[in-house]
Order: C-alpha cells, then sequence, then structure tokens
C-alpha cells in the first residue's frame, strides 16, 4: 500500500524515540519504510509493510505529516532501443522489449530503417512508438542538429518536414528537436523562429527540446535549464514542450529533483540514466528511489525512457524497474 504523506510547518512536538533512514531523523508510529524527497516537493512517502494497515502521523524536523492514501502508482517506463538490448540486431530489440514487459520504446534515429517495417514490428508486438529524434540522419560523426545554427534555417525545416513524415508513419508521440552546436544571441534568435515555424507547421505533433551538457556534446546550443525554460515559455506552443534528461540535469546543475521541480510545468518527457557512467538507475550519485516517488506524487503523466548504457545485458539490469 502506498500513502502519501502532504506536510505542513507545525511546532516541534516532544517526539517518541527517533529512527533514522537515510541520514534524516523521522518519527514514525508504526514500523513502515520511508522515503525522504527533496524539500522543494514539500512530501513525504511512505510505502506500508502491511496491506491495508493505517499509518500513523510522522514527525520530520518539526513537519508534521497527515496522510492522504490512495492506490499504488509508477511512473510509465519506456525503453530506448538506441541503447538497450544493443546485443540484438536492431529489429529485434522490439521483441526484446516486449518480453522485458515494456509497452513503448523510443529511437533516437530510426531513418536507416524503412519506416512501414517499423509500423508492423511495432504493430505485430503491441508496442507505442513515444519519440525520434530530429533532424534525420544519426548525428555520429556529423551534425549534432542544427536548429540553433544562423544559416542553415533553409536546411532544418526541409529535413524537419522529412523527420515529422517519418514521425507520423510511426505514430511517434514525439519529435525532440536538436539545436545544434552554436552560441551567442543570433543562434538563440535562430533557435526560437526555427521552433516556432515548426510548432506552427505541426500543430498536431508534440514537439521537445531537451538540454544536453557540453561534457557530452561539446558546444551544444541548448545546454541550460533556465534557457530551455525561457525558449519554451517564450514560443508559448501548446506542442512544444521540455524533455528533461536526468543524466544531463546532473551534469549540469548537480540538483536532479530540484530541477525536475523547476521543470515540471513545461515538461512532457522523461528519461533516466545514472551518473556517473551513464549506466543503470540504480545505485549512484542520483537517488533514484526518491526521484521515482516525486514522479507519483507530481502528476506527471508523461512515459520515462530508460535511456543508458547497461553495465551487462539489458535484460539482466532492469531490477531498477521493480525497484521503483
Amino acid at each position: 500500500m502506498i500513502t502519501q504523506l502532504f506536510v505542513t510547518p507545525q511546532p516541534m512536538i516532544a517526539p517518541p524515540p527517533m529512527i533514522r533512514m537515510n541520514g534524516i531523523k523521522s518519527v514514525i508510529k508504526k514500523p513502515t519504510n520511508l522515503c525522504i524527497l527533496s524539500p522543494s516537493f514539500n512530501i513525504l512517502r511512505l510505502i506500508d509493510r502491511n496491506d491495508g494497515a493505517d499509518l500513523q502521523s510522522a514527525v520530520v524536523f518539526g513537519l508534521v505529516a497527515v496522510s492522504a492514501n490512495r492506490g499504488p502508482s509508477m511512473p510509465k517506463f519506456c525503453a530506448n532501443l538506441t541503447w538497450l538490448f544493443t546485443e540484438l540486431p536492431f529489429m529485434e530489440r522490439f521483441a526484446a522489449a516486449k518480453e522485458a514487459g515494456f509497452d513503448a520504446v523510443e529511437v533516437l534515429f530510426p531513418y536507416d530503417v524503412n519506416a512501414q517495417d517499423i509500423v508492423n514490428t511495432l504493430g505485430r508486438y503491441e508496442l507505442q512508438m513515444v519519440l525520434i529524434n530530429c533532424p534525420p540522419p544519426n548525428y555520429t560523426g556529423g551534425d549534432q542538429g542544427f536548429a540553433a545554427v544562423p544559416g542553415l534555417e533553409e536546411r532544418f525545416r526541409r529535413d524537419f518536414k522529412r523527420a515529422l513524415r517519418y514521425a507520423q508513419t510511426l505514430h511517434a508521440t514525439h519529435v525532440h528537436i536538436m539545436s545544434g552546436v552554436a552560441e551567442g544571441a543570433a543562434a538563440k534568435a535562430t533557435f526560437i523562429d526555427n521552433l516556432r515555424w515548426a510548432a506552427a507547421e505541426a500543430p498536431g505533433q508534440s514537439l521537445t527540446i531537451e538540454p544536453i551538457n557540453n561534457e557530452t556534446m561539446p558546444g551544444y546550443f541548448l545546454n541550460d535549464f533556465d534557457l530551455g525554460r525561457e525558449v519554451v515559455t517564450g514560443i508559448n506552443a501548446p506542442n512544444l514542450c521540455l524533455q528533461f534528461d536526468t543524466y544531463h540535469a546532473a551534469k549540469i546543475t548537480g540538483d536532479v529533483l530540484g530541477t525536475c521541480d523547476a521543470m515540471r510545468d513545461v515538461t512532457a518527457h522523461m528519461q533516466v540514466a545514472q551518473t556517473p557512467n551513464r549506466d543503470e538507475p540504480d545505485q549512484g550519485e542520483i537517488d533514484y528511489p526518491a526521484f521515482f516517488a516525486a514522479l507519483d506524487v507530481s502528476g506527471y503523466t508523461g512515459w520515462v525512457a530508460g535511456e543508458y548504457k547497461p553495465r551487462g545485458e539489458t535484460q539482466a539490469g532492469l531490477g531498477w524497474i521493480g525497484s521503483s
């Protein structure tokens, strides 16, 4: 049973004996598992060991928590087939993802494969395509997008139309538009103009932009979450939102929970990986139990994609989903 505790400031009362979990003193009046979220969420999440048992109030640093019971919940997870199941040929990864329990997938650059072949495979395994990247083709060894590159506006618009046709054939939920390597005021103006045009060109297609750290992509224009928010809110198109990647957030801000909370209202899609090695989102620098608990209570209804490099075979490393 999952119980969420919404906390309000109260004077500290004389507590019963304290217990300590995750370095935070807590008072729980019956045995329970406790997950403390970032203070910015102002929420505690308790998972009771005994189904149907009522939880009592908890006091954490002078905050009195009042329980509000609801049913079990967890994020919707999808598999990034560019990163996961790479021990298999590309077209065999869809079956592997379904067998592993996924109902949706994303592919960064699927353009080398006939779109109808992917559609048929998605249908065969009852999978949803959540996201593809724009522009085609794969940027390996070439441009990392060019939506923010002055002078390439015509190329961007031509390749966006191609990506849009492909996305529509796959019924992809989101198209991620990559900014490319650029800097300065002219790049910002180009980025905004191109995104405004794309949002109007494809009003029925969800578009995302993703802040990417400069260690992974040196010189990438959209390397800051505040800039991403500024661009999205400035254009104010209903089909343009932010794509939030926990790995990049950790590299850019060092505060994944706080940044996610600050960007929640403009975020349509999420991707997860652990730092520092970009592997399974389990043990490491990012507190994933707290992160997934935060999504449980935040109202986020989008997909969360595993976009990471497995330490071994993909299937062997999927335990993080069951523990989320």
